[in-house]
Parts: structure tokens; sequence; C-alpha cells
């Protein structure tokens, strides 16, 4: 007997119906799940909103399908994906027990042991740091953190949606909200300083 495992939050599991009275479903309704979608958007609920930065997490989520044997992402196969130590994250970022995964593609040079979801976008190993699935080139995975709405730093460096902001002073560097973020002697909107 085959054995289909979704990961999905209960909250994203709707009924099937939405509010036009017609049943609307996604590449998951081949397995028996449908997902209510909001009569606004037509995005399914339980689902941030897309902004034109970036969604409230940072990447636009997926989810992935676990059968017996394989992974699926997408309506595709994860290449060499390993079934049972396969675990989904979230924001398009899994992992197995050998290999990181983001957006169903290997992430790699990524360490799967040390792998870890810091939020909005931001992830990060026990040697490198990640943005929705890209390396940020000279970022210090261990004093990294991630701030909100698309901004990080580590302690030499200050990050809007993984791109360094020139000229940023690190110490006094916070993210406001909205795409805003301050140092002492600066106000940044989307990681560009207004001048």
């Amino acid at each position: 007997m085959l054995t289909l495992t979704t990961m999905m939050s209960a909250q994203e599991l709707g009924t099937g119906n939405n509010t036009t009275g017609s049943k609307s479903h996604d590449h998951r309704a081949s397995v028996g799940v449908s997902i209510a979608h909001d009569k606004h958007s037509g995005r399914p609920q339980g689902r941030p909103a897309r902004h034109g930065r970036h969604d409230r997490m940072g990447c636009e989520p997926e989810r992935y399908l676990v059968t017996d044997f394989d992974v699926y992402y997408g309506g595709h196969k994860v290449k060499g994906a390993s079934a049972t130590s396969f675990k989904d994250l979230g924001m398009g970022y899994a992992k197995d027990a050998f290999h990181v995964y983001h957006d169903g593609m290997r992430l790699e040079g990524a360490s799967a042991t040390s792998f870890e979801i810091l939020g909005w976008g931001y992830s990060k190993d026990s040697f490198s740091v990640y943005y929705c699935g890209r390396k940020i080139e000279g970022a210090s995975a261990s004093s990294f953190c991630a701030g909100r709405d698309g901004y990080g730093k580590d302690s030499f460096n200050a990050y809007y949606c993984g791109r360094k902001i020139e000229g940023a002073s690190v110490s006094s560097f916070r993210a406001g909200c909205d795409g805003y973020a301050s140092d002492t002697f600066n106000t940044y909107y989307e990681g560009v300083r207004i001048e």
C-alpha cells in the first residue's frame, strides 16, 4: 500500500470549496487534498500575501510531497532525496540525512547536519549564509542573524534580501518595518540609503 504524506500546516488545509461555490484544487488534489482559496486574492487560504519586495517570509512558499520512496516538489521528483529522512523546513527549504534542498533543487555545499532556518528568507549552516536558496558571499555564519522585512546582519555587514548594504554601521543597524531600517547615521528603504 502506498502512503502519501503532505507536509502542510493545518491552516492550509481547507474544505475545497471557495466562496463562489466551485471547487478549487492545486497539484495536491491528485492525492485527495484540496485547498480553499481566498475570494479576493485567489491565493490558497493560510498562505501569506506576496508583496512587491518579497512575501512576509522572504520566499514564495511551496510544499514537498513525500511518498514511501520518493519526494516531489512543484510537480517534479526531487532527484536524490531520501524519503525516509526527508523534512520540510518551510520557505521552500528541506533536508534529508545527506543534503539540503531549496525549491526542489539540491543546495550545493550546504551541510544538512547544521542547516537551520533563521526567518525572513535567511538560513545558514555552520559555514555559509543563504537568502532564498542563494549563498551570500562573505557573510559570517557564526554571527549572522535575521532581522525583519528582508534585513539581516553579521558582525561586519548589514544585508537586505541577501545583498550587502554598503556603508551601513553594523553596530547600530536596526531593521524597522515596511522596508525601512536605520543606523546612527542613515535611514534605508529596501536596503538603499535615503538621501
